[in-house]
C-alpha cells in the first residue's frame, strides 16, 4: 500500500511537472502572440500613416504648382525693377547738375536702398523657387537614370529638409555645415530616389538633435543652454567609390536599436513623426545604386551614416562622366 501510494505521488508530481511545463510553454506562446499582435497593430498604424502621407504628398505637389506661378511673377518683376532702377540712375547722372546736392544725396540713398531690396527679393525668390522645385521633384515618381551632381543634390535636399522642418517647427535650430569634394564626378543615378535618401537622413538628424535638446532641458538646463544642434555633411572621392557622410550630434543610438534600424516598420518615433519605413527604403535605394550604407553611433553623443556609391552605377552600363 505504501509503495502504491509513493507511485501515485510520483505520478502526481510528474503530471504536475508536465502541467507546469505546458503552462510555461503556453505563456511563452501567448507572450509571443501578443508581440505579434502589437507588431501587426503597429504595421497597420504605419500603413494608415503612409496613406495619409501619400495624400499629403499629392496636396503638397498641388500647392507647389500653385505657388510656382506667382513666384515666377515675383522673380521676373524684381529683375525688371532692377533694370528700371539702373535706367533711372543713368537718367539721374545726366541731370545731376540740375539737382540740389542735398536732394541728390537723398535720392541716391533711396535708390540704393531700393536696389538692395531688389537684390534681396531676387535672392529669396530664387531660394523659394529651389524649394518649390524640390517639392515638385519629390512628388514625381521616376526610375530614369540621369547624370547627377551629388554635391548639388545633397545641398538641395538638405535645404529642403531644413526649410520643411522650419515650416513645422519655427523653433527648429540646426547648424548645417558641409565639406564637399570638388573632385566628385557626376554619376548615373535616379536623382529623386537619392534625394529621398538625403531628405530622410537630414530629417532624422533634426529629430535626434531636437530630442537631445529636450532631454538636456529636463536633465541639465545649463548644458541645454550651450548645446548647439549640428549636422555635418561631406563627400569624398575614394578611388572608384564616392563616400557620403551625414553626422549629427544628437541622441545617438544604443546597439539594440542599431541592429534593427534598417528593418521595415521599425521606428523609435511616434507614428505622427515617422513611418518606420525611412531607413529601410534608404537601404533599398542605396543598394539599387550598387552602394552600401552603414552607421556609427555613440549613445548621447553622435550618429553618423556612411554611404558609399560606385562612380559607375552597375545598373546603368554607362561610366560616370569626369569633371
Amino acid at each position: 500500500g505504501a509503495l502504491e501510494g509513493l507511485r501515485q505521488d510520483a505520478y502526481e508530481v510528474q503530471r504536475l511537472f508536465v502541467v507546469v511545463q505546458v503552462a510555461g510553454e503556453l505563456q511563452g506562446k501567448n507572450d509571443e502572440l501578443e508581440r505579434v499582435l502589437d507588431d501587426l497593430q503597429n504595421a497597420q498604424d504605419q500603413i494608415i500613416t503612409q496613406g495619409k502621407l501619400a495624400a499629403l504628398g499629392e496636396l503638397t505637389a498641388g500647392v507647389a504648382h500653385e505657388i510656382r506661378n506667382p513666384l515666377n511673377f515675383v522673380n521676373n518683376f524684381s529683375e525688371a525693377s532692377g533694370e528700371l532702377l539702373e535706367e533711372l540712375n543713368e537718367i539721374l547722372d545726366e541731370v545731376a547738375e540740375d539737382i540740389d546736392d542735398e536732394q541728390m544725396g537723398y535720392i541716391q540713398e533711396v535708390t540704393g536702398d531700393i536696389a538692395g531690396n531688389m537684390v534681396r527679393i531676387k535672392s529669396h525668390g530664387e531660394r523659394a523657387n529651389r524649394i518649390v522645385h524640390g517639392m515638385l521633384a519629390m512628388g514625381r515618381e521616376s526610375t530614369e537614370l540621369q547624370q547627377t551632381d551629388l554635391n548639388a543634390l545633397i545641398e538641395e535636399y538638405t535645404q529642403l529638409a531644413y526649410h520643411s522642418g522650419r515650416a513645422t517647427d519655427p523653433d527648429m535650430n540646426l547648424e548645417i555645415k558641409a565639406d564637399f569634394d570638388p573632385e566628385v564626378p557626376p554619376i548615373q543615378a535616379v536623382s529623386q530616389d537619392l534625394g529621398r535618401v538625403f531628405l530622410n537622413l537630414v530629417t532624422n538628424s533634426w529629430h535626434a538633435t531636437e530630442d537631445k535638446r529636450d532631454a538636456l532641458r529636463e536633465q541639465d538646463p545649463e548644458a541645454a543652454k550651450t548645446y548647439l544642434p549640428g549636422l555635418f555633411t561631406s563627400t569624398r572621392l575614394l578611388g572608384e567609390d564616392i563616400e557620403i557622410r551625414f553626422r549629427d550630434n544628437g541622441t545617438g543610438m544604443p546597439q539594440d536599436v542599431v541592429d534593427k534600424i534598417f528593418n521595415p516598420f521599425f521606428t523609435t518615433k511616434a507614428t505622427s513623426r515617422g513611418t518606420g519605413l525611412g531607413l529601410s527604403l534608404v537601404m533599398d535605394i542605396i543598394r539599387s545604386h550598387g552602394g552600401t550604407i552603414e552607421v556609427e553611433t555613440e549613445p548621447g553623443e553622435f550618429t553618423e551614416f556612411i554611404i558609399r556609391l560606385p562612380k559607375h552605377n552597375p545598373a546603368s552600363g554607362v561610366p560616370a562622366t569626369s569633371t
